[in-house]
């Protein structure tokens, strides 16, 4: 729902971000994909970065954001999930934990 300007406006200001996509026929959803091409293109550097979604069936969301991470190089920071179909209560665990990783990669 949030516009991407708004979204790239907060990046800039904070060092970390968690950033999550479902998959959508096989990739990440369009507008997300709009994200991570806008973020490419600005060229920020030194951020780290958590990493999570949802697929159904192949995947893709997860995969797609790896591959931004790779080209911008971001350090991931974390476990990432991808969880299959609607999240169960050890994905959502595992969020908190993506959440409490940052947190000590900021405080560190």
């Amino acid at each position: 729902k949030t516009h991407s300007s708004h979204i790239i406006n907060d990046i800039w200001k904070y060092k970390a971000v968690i950033l999550g996509s479902c998959a959508y026929n096989g990739g990440i959803f369009p507008p997300m994909a709009h994200l991570l091409s806008d973020l490419e293109h600005y060229g920020l550097k030194d951020r780290y970065l958590g990493i999570f979604g949802s697929a159904s069936w192949g995947g893709g969301g997860v995969r797609a954001i790896n591959k931004f991470a790779e080209n911008i190089k971001w350090e991931v920071v974390g476990d990432q999930l991808e969880a299959r179909c609607a999240p169960k209560d050890e994905d959502i665990e595992r969020c908190r934990d993506i959440a409490n990783a940052m947190a000590a990669r900021l405080l560190s």
